[in-house]
């Protein structure tokens, strides 16, 4: 039987995973829209290229500090992990 500490835990996990899950689809709705506007040639190619790279930067930006507990980062090695989480 699962334990209420762990059905927490595992609802904060999909939640997370949802809204992680919910920035990509943004990430790719805003390519294809952009792409679309350059393809038509209404944006030019430049504007299109800049305007989606800053939102996608913005956009990893905001999930990476919604996401993320303190003292965790997206380039934690497998060794940190398990060291971050016995300590914990």
């Amino acid at each position: 039987m699962i334990s209420e500490e762990r059905k927490k835990q595992l609802n904060i996990a999909g939640i997370k995973q949802q809204y992680a899950t919910t920035a990509l689809v943004l990430i790719t709705c805003m390519n294809v829209m952009l792409g679309v506007l350059m393809v038509s040639r209404i944006l030019p190619v430049w504007l299109g290229m800049v305007l989606s790279f800053g939102m996608m930067a913005l956009v990893v930006f905001k999930a990476n500090r919604d996401l993320l507990d303190e003292g965790e980062t997206l380039w934690e090695s497998p060794k940190d992990f398990h060291k971050r989480r016995r300590e914990q």
